[in-house]
């Protein structure tokens, strides 16, 4: 089957896999702008009481349909997906434009600014160096879900508010919706392994297996040998790990990082979900750490995921989170201006100091013959 032919398949066939419910649903595809400029196919299955459904994007499910995936399992997994992220409470369009209605519900997130210049013109926004704060609306939100509604410029002006109000608001609603994260890389890596740890969460194991102690005292030593070789990287997101670059900016969090971490940090864009924080301790290289954002951005980050290329800098002295590249240039202009001058430099600059002496009264003398 061609793309299209496959899309056209699952919209005529995807009902058969879901209950009787939905045999009332309309069924249709819609092209989805995302974050980044990335353009999906979404499959939607609205049922005649929701005016909201999730989008189901079908872009990879046909790479995995010419990688061999059987078709029927694929429309399973659809099916599957439809039901756990059903909206359930109808969302009523009047309520999304009142601002009493939805004051408490405004977040804000972050993405990349000149990856999402065409969007940005459509949205109230604020620029933060080479990224943008945008605001949602949330709709609903569940332990594994978040249903949000994008505010645009029109739906702004219908609210009757402008950005300085979303963004007061949303400050306060989204540290209180996604509170800070901020933990040793060692120990996020920790908790993310010992739910995998060679294909056995840890932390299902009965106290009776036989094998828990054995693999709990391999795990150790395993993340012990981690610890003596890993960088001492700090991870700041969100508690729910959620498009939690945003935190960065929450209200005096650059600075308390600053006290934690002892002075002055770089900030690596790890995603639009978290940054790494590493201690800048004068030893760093800048370009070294724009690469391996740039180098971890093309090989292990959804494209629409991506944050940003750059590194930033946060200075204590100063309280200014900037591009790390203006911390070195400003750093190697006080090492220059600090520098002794060397022989070469001090005959350099007494040749100059001669011609000058030379050429100053001969100035006098032209200027003087012209005005005979």
């Amino acid at each position: 089957m061609t793309y299209q032919e496959f899309k056209d398949y699952m919209v005529d066939n995807i009902k058969t896999y879901l209950p009787e419910k939905y045999q009332d649903a309309q069924v249709e595809i819609s092209e989805v702008e995302k974050n980044n400029g990335l353009k999906l196919d979404g499959l939607a299955v609205r049922l005649p009481e929701q005016n909201m459904c999730p989008n189901i994007y079908l872009n990879q499910f046909y790479q995995d349909y010419e990688a061999g995936r059987d078709v029927e399992d694929i429309l399973q997994n659809i099916a599957e997906i439809r039901e756990m992220n059903d909206v359930s409470k109808k969302v009523e369009v009047e309520q999304l434009l009142g601002y009493d209605n939805i004051k408490d519900s405004i977040i804000f997130r972050v993405i990349g600014a000149k990856q999402n210049e065409g969007r940005l013109q459509n949205m109230p926004h604020r620029i933060e160096k080479d990224m943008a704060l945008i605001y949602q609306a949330l709709v609903q939100t569940t332990e594994d879900r978040l249903v949000t509604a994008q505010i645009t410029n029109d739906m702004m002006d219908r609210l009757g508010v402008n950005e300085n109000t979303l963004h007061e608001i949303a400050m306060i609603n989204t540290q209180r919706e996604f509170p800070m994260s901020f933990q040793p890389m060692e120990e996020v890596l920790k908790s993310v392994l010992r739910k995998d740890f060679m294909g056995i969460n840890l932390d299902e194991l009965s106290d009776d297996d036989d094998t828990k102690e054995f693999l709990e005292t391999l795990f150790q030593e395993g993340m012990e040998e981690m610890k003596e070789n890993e960088a001492p990287l700090y991870v700041l997101s969100n508690e729910q790990k959620m498009n939690g670059a945003a935190v960065l900016f929450y209200p005096e969090v650059q600075e308390e990082i600053a006290k934690q971490m002892g002075g002055d940090y770089f900030v690596l864009p790890s995603s639009i979900h978290e940054v790494l924080i590493l201690r800048d301790d004068g030893t760093g290289d800048y370009q070294e750490l724009k690469d391996l954002v740039n180098d971890v951005n093309e090989t292990q980050v959804e494209p629409e995921e991506v944050l940003t290329g750059e590194v930033y800098c946060y200075d204590q002295e100063s309280k200014q989170l900037m591009f790390a590249s203006e911390k070195a240039e400003r750093s190697q202009a006080v090492e220059k201006s600090e520098e002794k001058p060397s022989i070469m430099d001090t005959l350099k600059a007494k040749k100059e100091e001669a011609m000058q002496s030379i050429s100053a009264p001969m100035g006098k003398m032209k200027a003087a013959e012209m005005e005979i």
